[in-house]
Order: structure tokens, then C-alpha cells, then sequence
């Protein structure tokens, strides 16, 4: 229900113009604090109370908003505050440490120091943001935080090295030449010389699947919003990269962002579509500016716009910057908070496809899924189907972390086993190092042992299949612990959680309690079946974020419940 004051009153003359900046939906309500917050460095009681008249919606919905995303709720801020990430990578290399020295160096400027879930930045890790530099740490002698910054690695967004035995699809093009939207030209332009059926059978015949964790069939999803009669449509694009150990698609908007921008055209084009948006998280700023730089590129290249290749077709791209949170990568949270609300999942049916974005027929797809419909349709279906290890066909982005000789990001075919992926593409375990475990598909994904060494990582249910979600693999050697890592996962869980369901509000918070008592060496026996019991719970959860919260849990302690059991008392 819209709220219209009962007194006219003169608004305010900055939030008039952030309205007219940013339009005057009240799906603008986000950009306008993110701006306010850049400005300011917080905001306050009156410019909540000043957007909620400019856009005529109650002051509650808009301190909701600036009270759910962590790039908004974290208090005073300004240009030097400094974001550490104490994910479960970071913490693995030295984040801790590094957050300590920080407010140390730190207590003598102006600089705030704030700890991060996730950056997206495992390949620095431990990684940081200072206002928009993707940094990573690279010394540990400095004697003052300027020294300290200045020591930093830079984030480059260069196309990673090619490892030997690689099979670059996806970054087939940035590796022979630069990309441009004259080659976008070139490869959208026979494109429009097919049906968009002949399409939807393309991709049925590839058999492609998202690649954004769950592997669902993209055929399918695309089938159900081009059955639908609407005079608008969106595709939208799932940017908001947050699960841990996953840096695939920053790589690609960073190396490719045209390759992503002809994926969302052919996906309008496919499906009937004519409206794209790119939900990227805030804290891929640079990466965010490329995409923009990009789309102005295509627009004067005329792949944007009305009548696309002397079709009827028209399309446009818009960029939308989230604000810090985990939940905004489920798709229909995405989609509240695309509308200006806090990023809370809805209840589904209705599903996307029937009424998604403003209610209109969406299809979401992830950055890595787009990007591989578009160079699929440019290499055509027997280049695609020519890379395969047994039965899959096509190529996957790998991100390795840890304990290994080579970590970072690689693509290979579909299918491999871990043990593939550390010793051909990790060049193996360290010196002296020798592996105890793996966490494969990041936060929400699953522990394995030295038994699955040779398991597939891929999206089946077959039991000797393990789920490769977004291809990230932690591997870790034996100086550390199951249920240390474990708590770091829970830890993450329960600050990401939105609090909208029971099952995930209390269900996270309780599992981390009780590990936390085990690994203090109070626990009781009765805490291991416990923590089984809530896993079942969680299950309940309304969306993907609790319902991932199990595998981690479930596969921990089936696979290493030995060392739960030797942090109980004797």
C-alpha cells in the first residue's frame, strides 16, 4: 500500500535530485541510499525520513532497507574505510592476523577498519576493499597503515595465466585477441539469421544447465518464459557473485564483459524479451564500470537498441549495483531487492518465469551461464559438444584455493575428479603438505575426504558424483580442522541469513552455538546428534540460502564425525 503524507510539505532539495537522478520508481529507493551513504558516510534518521516523502512510501520500508544491506548498515563511514574478508579462504590464509595488524596501524589515521563475509576476491586472498581498490595482502613488515596499503596487491582484472592441459572455451577469446564490440558485431550478427526455436533446440541439444549452483536444465527455464503472452519481459542477470570460493564471474565481466552483454541479447531474442538487467554486488565497483563502459560500446555499435539486425527486435541493459548481502544471489531475493525492497526471498510458486521482476515473465541466469549460450551460439553446437568427458558435454570455470602449488582459476570439461583438478590443474598439494580435506561449491557446498579423491565434481545425483555448485574447491592439508572450518561456514551463515524464516534465523545461530561449545571442549554427545536433527530442520527453510546450510553440515560430520567425537570430554 503506497503511503501519501497528510500534510504537503516542501521536500528536501538533495533528495529531489537524487529522485530525478535516479528516477521515480520506488525501485530506486536502494540507489538513492548507496548514494547518500557515499556521500555522507551514513545516513541518518531525517534523509530516511526525507526519501521516504520523495518517493511516498513509509519511513519503515525505507529504514528497512538501509538497515538489511551491509554496505549501508555499517555505521559511520568514509572514503578510508577498510573491508577485510574473513571468509573461510582468508581466514585460511592469514585473515585474522591481518585484521589485527590492521587495528593496530590503524588507531593513529582516520581509517575504519570493518570485517566482510566475502569479496569475491579469494585469488588475493586475504583480500580487502579500500572505497573501491580490490586489494590483497602482500606484507607483513609494514609500520604505518599507509605503508601497509601501499604494500597491497592490486586486483588487475587480466585474463588469468593458461595452465597447462587447459580447454578454454569460455575464455577462448581473450586469449587469442582483445574483445570489442566490433567482434560482439561479428558474432551477433549471424545469430539473428535463426529462429528463436532453432535456438531453445541448440541449447536442449548442448544440454546446457546453469551455472550458477544448481545446475537447473537453461532450455527448460527459457521454454517457460517464451511460452508466456506478455507484452514485456526481462532477462535478468544474476551478478551478485557472494558465495565464497567463487570468483568465476568477476573473471569474465573483468576479461569479457561484451560476451556477457550478447548472452542477455540472445536470451531477449530467444524468449521475446526486450528488457536486461545485470544485478551486480556493490563491492564489484570496478567491474561495474566495465560493464557500463561496455554498453555504451554496444549501443554505438548498434547491438543495442531498436531493430537489431534488421529485425523488430530491440533490446537495453541496465546495471543495477547491489549492497552487500549473501541472500541477493537467490534469485527471487535478487528480485525484491532489484525492486527497491530488502533482498527477502518470496514464496514460490509463482516462479520467476511466471512472475518475476515487477511481476512480469523473468528468466534469471548466472554471469558463467550467459556466457557460455553466447559462445556457444558463436562456436556453434559441435565445437561445444566436441569438449566432453563422458557424457557432458562443454566446459566449466574451476576456482582453486588452498593448500595446493597453483591456486586460482582454470576451465576445463565438465566432469572432472578432485583429484584431477588439485594435482593436473593445482599443480598438487604444497611441499610437505599432505591433503586431509576439501570443500567443493564454496560456503553452501560439501566436505569430502581423501576416499572421494577420485569422484567426479559435477551436478548429477550419482553417488559417486560430488556437487560442484559454482566450481570453487578449498583444499586443505592437515594442519587444519573439519570443525574449525565448519564453524567459520556457520558463522558465515548466520550473519547472511535475512531473518525472514524460523527454520534459518534459529536454525543457523543454534548449529554455530553448539559447535562453538564443542570445539571449546564442553560439549555433550547429545550436541552431535543435535546439530544432525537441525540439519533436517533447516531443510525447511523458506529459500536456497538455509537449505544449503545442511550439506556442508551433513557431509562433515558423515565423513569426519571422528573428530567431532574427539572434541567431547573425556
Amino acid at each position: 500500500m503506497t503511503h501519501t503524507p497528510d500534510v504537503p510539505i516542501a521536500h528536501d532539495d538533495e533528495m529531489l535530485a537524487l529522485r530525478a537522478q535516479f528516477g521515480s520508481e520506488s525501485s530506486a529507493i536502494l540507489a538513492v541510499l548507496k548514494s547518500v551513504k557515499e556521500k555522507t558516510g551514513a545516513i541518518s534518521t531525517h534523509q530516511i525520513r526525507e526519501i521516504a516523502r520523495a518517493y511516498a512510501v513509509p519511513e519503515h520500508r525505507v529504514s528497512g532497507i538501509a538497515t538489511f544491506y551491509s554496505l549501508l548498515s555499517s555505521g559511520q563511514e568514509s572514503e578510508k574505510t577498510f573491508r577485510i574478508c574473513d571468509g573461510i579462504a582468508c581466514h585460511m590464509r592469514g585473515a585474522e592476523e591481518w585484521i589485527s595488524q590492521c587495528e593496530n596501524l590503524a588507531q593513529d589515521s582516520e581509517t575504519a577498519i570493518v570485517r566482510q563475509s566475502c569479496l569475491g576476491l579469494c585469488d588475493l586472498a586475504p583480500s580487502a576493499l579500500y572505497g573501491t581498490r580490490q586489494l590483497g595482502r602482500n606484507s607483513t613488515n609494514a609500520t604505518s597503515f599507509a605503508d601497509m596499503i601501499n604494500g597491497c596487491l592490486e586486483h588487475s582484472g587480466s585474463l588469468p595465466e593458461e595452465r597447462s592441459g587447459e580447454t578454454r572455451f569460455l575464455l577462448r577469446r581473450p586469449t587469442i585477441s582483445q574483445p570489442s564490440a566490433d567482434a560482439s558485431v561479428q558474432s551477433l550478427s549471424a545469430i539473428f539469421q535463426n529462429q528463436p526455436e532453432s535456438l531453445l533446440d541448440m541449447s536442449e541439444q548442448a544440454q546446457l544447465h546453469g551455472r550458477g549452483g544448481a545446475g537447473y536444465p537453461t532450455a527448460r527455464k527459457w521454454r517457460q518464459v517464451a511460452s508466456q503472452q506478455a507484452d514485456q519481459k526481462y532477462i535478468v542477470c544474476n551478478a551478485d557473485e557472494s558465495e565464497p570460493l567463487s570468483i568465476k564471474d568477476r573473471t569474465l565481466i573483468d576479461v569479457d564483459p561484451y560476451r556477457l552483454i550478447e548472452g542477455m541479447i540472445i536470451a531477449g531474442y530467444t524468449v521475446g524479451a526486450n528488457r536486461g538487467v545485470i544485478y551486480i554486488r556493490g563491492e564489484y565497483e570496478p567491474q561495474a564500470i566495465k560493464l557500463e563502459q561496455a554498453i555504451t560500446e554496444m549501443q554505438q555499435a548498434n547491438c543495442l537498441g531498436e531493430n537489431l539486425f534488421g529485425t523488430s527486435f530491440g533490446f537495453e541493459i541496465d546495471v543495477h549495483r547491489g549492497a552487500g548481502a549473501y541472500i541477493c544471489g537467490e534469485e527471487t531475493a535478487l528480485l525484491e531487492s532489484l525492486e527497491g525492497k530488502r533482498g527477502e526471498p518470496r514464496p514460490r510458486p509463482p516462479y520467476p518465469g511466471q512472475a518475476g521482476l515487477h511481476h512480469r515473465s523473468t528468466i534469471v541466469n548466472n554471469v558463467e551461464t550467459l556466457c557460455t549460450i553466447a559462445a556457444l551460439c558463436d562456436y556453434g553446437l559441435e565445437k561445444y559438444q566436441s569438449i566432453r568427458l563422458d557424457s557432458i558435454f562443454g566446459t566449466k570455470l574451476y576456482g582453486l584455493f588452498g593448500d595446493i602449488q597453483q591456486p586460482g582459476l582454470f576451465e576445463a570439461p565438465q566432469g572432472l575428479t578432485l583429484g584431477e583438478s588439485v594435482d593436473t590443474y593445482g599443480g598438487g598439494m604444497k611441499s610437505d603438505s599432505e591433503f586431509s580435506f576439501a570443500v567443493v561449491g564454496g560456503a553452501a557446498g560439501t566436505f569430502v575426504s581423501r576416499e572421494q579423491w577420485d569422484h567426479t565434481l559435477g551436478f548429477s545425483h550419482e553417488e559417486q558424483v560430488i556437487p560442484v555448485g559454482t566450481g570453487g574447491v578449498l583444499v586443505c592439508d592437515t594442519t587444519h580442522s573439519v570443525p574449525e572450518t565448519l564453524q567459520g561456514i556457520l558463522r558465515f551463515f548466520e550473519r547472511e541469513s535475512c531473518g525472514k524464516c524460523t527454520p534459518c534465523r534459529i536454525g543457523t545461530r543454534e548449529a554455530r552455538l553448539l559447535l562453538d561449545r564443542l570445539i571449546s571442549g564442553v560439549g555433550h554427545p547429545a550436541d552431535l546428534d543435535r546439530l544432525e536433527q537441525l540439519s533436517s530442520a533447516l531443510d525447511l527453510s523458506l529459500c536456497g540460502l538455509g537449505t544449503s546450510v545442511p550439506s556442508p553440515l551433513r557431509s562433515a560430520m558423515k565423513e569426519f564425525r571422528s573428530e567431532f567425537e574427539q572434541l567431547l570430554p573425556p
